[in-house]
């Protein structure tokens, strides 16, 4: 029995001693006595033969820290020491140093006290705990609790399976469920623990039908899977590692939600680290889930799957190095993921699928190095991300697409480097991204561009800083059904287009700064349907296409700010409109390769071309426009061209500001327009010259010509100026020199038109191939201060169906006439240097010419036989004009002004009055000046009361009735042969002349100088058209510049508003004058 009893003790005080050697803050020592030191041997107990008539004793060795206490000898003593101090067995602290180390089971609720209330004893390790549950030597739990383990290492060696379809687990599976870690022994529910509780073995809890909780449990090198839990419940797991191990690191399936916080950690798994399927909601935060798939077969980093829920990740995330995606998420509800580095993963960083709600994505994002897809997200609903950066992955940067919402991107976005294309958003409403650097992609040599936005119902707007460089493919795509509104766009030294933007329903706006530079092909492509608004836009060095294409069906067309097209393979620019096009401020040179168009404008409306463009050096025309309305540019300078500027247009051209056309290869100015030209300020010199082809500038019209301002047209191959229209020209200040220089044809300036032409200012036509100045107009021409010498034709050559005045100019050393005029009306020169000989310089009819005197040029009095000096005033031809004259001048004396005279005779006196005017009741009026002299009266008449029926289409606005009397009778037109007149007003002894075929003969008492007859205009009629018709003895004549009536009657000036708002003409002739509205 001594024996049997000393085996015993020997095994018990063996089996105590390991427990306590497990515990660092108290030692149980046996009795009082003092430990053997270190070097002192154990002594041996004697060797006791075993009794051969005894039978075998059977002892079960005890597996828990009670059981060894209870088999202890009444006379052996355990002392527990906490601190160097005796504590007393009896007390709590005694206690609770006992237990340190071993899981015990507590109902939630009560505190984990081995042994107290319904908490279990403790155990060596958790395996052994769960084997006593699953084997029945201890009941089990039928309520919710929890397995509290101490911090470290757990002595489990098996794998530890809870399964809820196990006899002894079946009820307990429909209770909560707790394993709480890094437990110190000490602390209770609330209570702050740290630490973890590392197991090397397998943890699983399956079939269960509570809600299960992981708290601080690391699982670290196990043969499978290291935590699996199914259950019909909720999982909740907080601070849990499991890493290292050969399958999965978790492999959590729920009925419920699932629930990581914390930290949690699933590394370097042989498959996948973190699975979890759950039918609700997962929330999971500060997931790092990397280096997974070391088996080297597959593995992701983290699969999510959420079945009727949503997905949440929160905190700091990482998913790197995995062999497989490194993010795998799918969920019907929301997915809202937070900081998330996906990169260095073999297969997408990450991918995100809603198939019902959205996907947001927040905080710093990073994708980069994988071998597939950075991230892609599909979604059903909308798309909410920022600060992503996508780089350097084998297949694309990102690729975000909502079927049936939208997708923003804000913050700082990031997509270089990438095989394929950088960043791909397909959405069925709206896309508004912000601060976009998508370059660099298309790495892999075959495909990529830097971004391509698809929206198959909404806009999309690019705002922000945006960069799309250096891409295999075009930097920047855009493919929408409504608008486009994107601002700050570099897309440059793409492999196809800088920047696609296509709207088959919308518009498309472009502000801010815009660069499109050195792309293969072109630098911006824009297809709208509505309007097009681009600003600031750059598009050079553009390879196999143009610098800009922008092409709206149905909208217009708008560039403002600053912008430059440049050195493109083809155009420059390229515009086309459904609507107007307004554009200001182009430069567009050195465009064409083998074509091309510096800036090509195509419009059903109209074309507004504003600010300061400049087109130089481009293969075809520099600038091209073809508009159905008006056409309005301005500051154009077009140099070294094929063609310096093309127009076609139906309706109006109107060029205004300093506007240059020199040095081009063809013509400078070319023009074919429906309505009217205006024009100013054109300089159009040396065009035409390296081909042998081109006028200056070439301008035809169905309406009417004005060109204002200062314009010279020298040096041109052919003619300087080329004008056809089919209304009236008026051009004022022309400078047409050295035109011709082909050696072919060439006048200085060259007008068509089947209406007048009026030509003021200060002229010039010299040295011109053919003539200085041709003049067609079928109505009549109207030419001031001109100067034309030193032509290879003619100086001025007119031909009209009506009349013509040249008022000042010197006409000189013109190898045809100095003048030469093909008319049916009357030439006259006032005050023209024409050189003398009628005969020799002038080649017109004698009978049309009449020649007046004015402050420019006196002609000299015709020698009349009282010649004073003695000198050959007749000429050799007997035509010419003598060249000495004594210019007497006139005295500065008022005007007899005489109102209210209606019907009344009135003195003419010369005596005291330099003329007489006369003004009825109602405004309308004559000026009679002086040397004019008797009588004279004024009567309104009725329109019953005129001589005749007026012609169709006119009505009467007023009328009188002017009568000039001497010696008593009315002086009526006289009947001369002669046609060519010479009328010097300021001379009064010799006022009048007429050629009669021999001879010049004076008529000074037989014909007038030229008086005014006027109308006040009724307010109501001011901007109406009117004019003033003369009854001459048998029809109504409408007064025209210049014209004959016959019987010596001249019109100097037509029907026009005079500067005092008057309806005027001046004539010298009396009569019946009325004032129709045509």
């Amino acid at each position: 029995m001594k024996s049997h009893k000393f085996f015993n003790l020997l095994f018990m005080a063996t089996t105590i001693s390991l427990i306590l050697s497990l515990f660092f803050t108290a030692t149980a020592i046996a009795d009082d006595s003092t430990p053997p030191t270190a070097t002192e041997e154990p002594v041996i107990p004697p060797t006791v033969e075993p009794v051969a008539t005894l039978d075998p004793i059977v002892q079960e060795i005890p597996t828990t820290l009670p059981e060894v206490l209870d088999q202890l000898p009444a006379d052996i003593t355990v002392i527990i020491m906490v601190d160097d101090q005796i504590e007393p067995m009896a007390t709590l602290e005694a206690a609770n140093t006992f237990v340190v180390g071993d899981p015990i089971w507590c109902p939630d609720g009560d505190p984990p006290i081995p042994g107290v209330g319904n908490c279990t004893t403790t155990y060596l390790d958790l395996f052994s705990l769960i084997d006593d549950i699953d084997n029945g030597v201890i009941p089990q739990p039928a309520e919710d609790g929890t397995i509290w383990i101490m911090g470290g290492n757990d002595a489990s060696s098996s794998d530890i399976s809870i399964d809820g379809t196990s006899l002894n687990f079946s009820t307990w599976s429909n209770y909560s469920l707790t394993l709480q870690g890094g437990w110190d022994g000490t602390s209770t529910i609330g209570s702050n623990i740290s630490g973890s509780s590392v197991f090397s073995v397998p943890v699983s809890i399956v079939n269960w039908g509570g809600p299960v909780t992981i708290n601080q449990i690391v699982i670290d090198g196990t043969n499978s899977t290291g935590l699996e839990i199914e259950t019909s419940g909720d999982i909740a797991l907080d601070e849990v590692s499991s890493i290292n191990n050969s399958g999965n690191g978790a492999e959590l399936t729920s009925l419920g939600s699932v629930t990581l916080t914390s930290v949690n950690i699933f590394d370097d798994n042989d498959d996948t680290g973190l699975y979890i399927s759950a039918t609700d909601d997962i929330d999971v935060e500060n997931l790092s889930a990397d280096g997974n798939g070391a088996g080297g077969i597959a593995g992701n980093g983290a699969e999510l799957y959420s079945m009727s829920g949503s997905v949440t990740l929160s905190g700091v995330n990482t998913f790197e190095d995995n062999f497989d995606a490194g993010l795998y998420v799918e969920a019907t509800g929301d997915v809202d993921v937070e900081n998330v580095t996906a990169s260095g993963n073999g297969g997408s960083g990450a991918e995100l699928a809603s198939s019902a709600g959205g996907v947001n994505l927040i905080g710093t994002l990073v994708f980069e190095d994988n071998t597939l897809t950075g991230l892609f997200v599909d979604a059903f609903a909308d798309i909410d991300a920022e600060n992503i950066t996508a780089s350097d992955n084998g297949a694309g940067g990102a690729d975000l697409n909502s079927s049936g919402g939208s997708v923003f991107l804000s913050g700082s976005n990031i997509f270089v480097d990438n095989d394929v294309t950088g960043l791909v958003v397909d959405a069925l409403g709206d896309i508004d991204i912000i601060s976009v650097t998508a370059s660099g992609n298309g790495s892999g040599g075959v495909s990529g561009g830097g971004a391509e936005l698809n929206s198959s119902t909404g806009n999309v707007s690019v705002t922000g800083v945006n960069f799309f460089d250096d891409n295999f493919e075009s930097g920047l795509f855009v493919d929408v059904v409504g608008d486009i509104d994107a601002e700050n766009i570099t897309a440059s030294n793409n492999g196809s287009n800088g920047a696609d933007l296509s709207s088959s329903a919308g518009a498309v706006f472009l502000s801010g700064t815009n660069v499109f530079n050195d792309n293969n092909t072109s630098g911006l492509v824009v297809d709208s349907f509505g309007d097009i608004d681009v600003s600031n836009v750059t598009a050079s060095g553009n390879g196999a296409g143009s610098g800009a294409e922008l092409d709206s069906s149905t909208g217009n067309v708008s560039l403002t700010g600053t912008n430059v097209f440049e050195d493109n393979n083809d155009n420059g620019l390229s515009v086309d409109a459904g609507g107007d096009i307004d554009a200001e401020n182009i430069t567009a040179g050195g465009n064409g390769a083998i074509f091309g168009t510096g800036a090509e404008f195509n419009s059903s409306g109209s074309v507004s071309l504003t600010g300061v463009n400049t087109f130089t050096g481009n293969k075809d025309a520099g600038l091209f426009i073809d508009a159905v309305d008006d056409v309005d540019v301005e500051n154009v300078t077009a140099v070294d061209n094929s063609i310096g500027a093309e127009l076609n247009l139906s309706g109006t051209l109107s060029i205004v500001g300093d506007n240059v056309f020199n040095n081009n290869d063809g013509v400078g100015l070319y023009v074919d327009a429906v309505g009217d030209i205006n024009a100013e300020n054109l300089t159009v010199n040396d065009n035409g010259v390296d081909n042998a082809l081109g006028n200056g500038a070439e301008l035809y019209t169905l309406g009417s010509f004005s060109l204002v301002g200062t314009n010279v047209f020298n040096g041109n191959n052919n003619t300087g100026l080329y004008v056809d229209a089919f209304g009236e020209i008026d051009v004022e200040n022309v400078t047409a020199n050295n035109n011709g220089v082909g050696g072919v044809f060439g006048n200085g300036a060259e007008f068509y038109s089947l209406s007048s032409f009026t030509l003021s200012g200060v002229n010039t036509f010299n040295d011109n191939y053919s003539d200085g100045l041709f003049v067609h107009a079928v109505l009549g021409v109207a030419i001031d201060e001109t100067y034309a010498g030193f032509n290879g034709g003619n100086g001025l050559y007119i031909e009209t169906d009506g009349s013509a005045s040249v008022t000042c100019g010197v006409l000189n050393d013109n190898i045809g006439y100095e003048i030469e005029a093909d008319l049916l009306g009357l030439l006259t020169l006032n005050g023209v240097d024409f050189g003398g000989s009628i005969d020799s310089n002038l080649g017109v009819d004698e009978d049309q010419l009449l020649l007046v005197s004015n402050g420019c040029f006196t002609y000299p009095p015709v020698d009349n036989g009282e010649d004073d000096d003695n000198d050959d005033d007749s000429g050799s031809d007997g035509g010419s004009v003598g060249d000495d004259f004594d210019a007497l001048s006139l005295l500065v004396l008022p005007v007899n002004n005489l109102i209210g005279k209606d019907g009344q005779t009135v003195a003419l006196d010369c005596t005291k009055f330099q003329g007489t005017l006369v003004t009825l009741v109602n405004g309308d009026g004559a000026y009679i000046p002086c040397f004019i002299v008797d009588s004279a009266r004024l009567v309104k008449l009725p329109v019953d009361a005129l001589p005749g029926d007026l012609p169709p289409g006119n009505t009467m606005v007023s009328s009188f009735n002017l009568s000039i009397t001497k010696d008593g009778q009315v002086v009526q037109p006289i009947d001369m042969p002669g046609s060519i007149w010479y009328a010097n007003t300021q001379d009064p002894a010799a006022q009048i002349v007429y050629w009669d075929g021999s001879d010049w003969v004076d008529a000074e008492d037989r014909i007038y100088p030229f008086m005014r007859v006027f109308f006040a205009i009724p307010d109501a009629l001011k901007n109406l058209d009117l004019a003033i018709l003369y009854w001459d003895g048998v029809k109504w004549v409408e007064l025209l510049d210049n014209q004959n009536i016959g019987d010596g009657r001249i019109v100097q000036k037509g029907g026009h508003v005079s500067a005092a708002g008057f309806f005027e003409g001046s004539v010298n002739f009396i009569g019946t004058f009325v004032l129709v509205q045509k």
